[in-house]
């Protein structure tokens, strides 16, 4: 499972800024769902030259990629809270972690632009033990998509 974590005094100071953040990849996420080879081809290219691009492609069989509008209904329908859940319990038993934070009290999506249909994910951390580095972080994979689809050459 894929998305953001941000302390919630970063979280409330930047709300546009994050908005505009997920609007932002929501936009870059469905492009590359829409030409996912050639977004494949593109992130190989960019950020894992080291990988023969058939292996990059067949790896890339083993994710599953949602668009903004599946995104969404993961989130109504109560799904992302649920995979979220599931892997705060394993890292509370993998870690030991003796009161872990219940998934449904720290995910909070945030909506996109009215002139879009999606949701995606924002998870503010209720306290900042939780995130110790501060601000906002993105996965790899996830920074990588969007510098490869945003790219003029990709």
């Amino acid at each position: 499972m894929g998305g953001w974590a941000a302390r919630n005094d970063f979280y409330d100071a930047n709300k546009p800024a994050l908005a505009a953040l997920i609007a932002g990849w929501a936009e870059v996420n469905d492009a590359m769902l829409g030409n996912f080879d050639a977004a494949a081809e593109t992130l190989q290219k960019t950020q894992y030259k080291e990988v023969p691009l058939a292996d990059f492609k067949d790896s890339m069989k083993f994710s599953k990629y949602y668009t903004s509008a599946e995104w969404r209904k993961l989130y109504a329908d109560g799904t992302a809270t649920k995979w979220l859940q599931q892997v705060t319990d394993f890292f509370a038993v993998a870690g030991n972690i003796a009161s872990p934070i219940p998934a449904s009290t720290v995910l909070r999506p945030a909506a996109l632009p009215a002139d879009r249909q999606g949701l995606i994910q924002l998870r503010p951390f209720a306290e900042s033990r939780h995130d110790p580095a501060g601000g906002l972080r993105l996965p790899r994979s996830s920074a990588a998509a969007r510098r490869a689809a945003c790219s003029p050459t990709g």
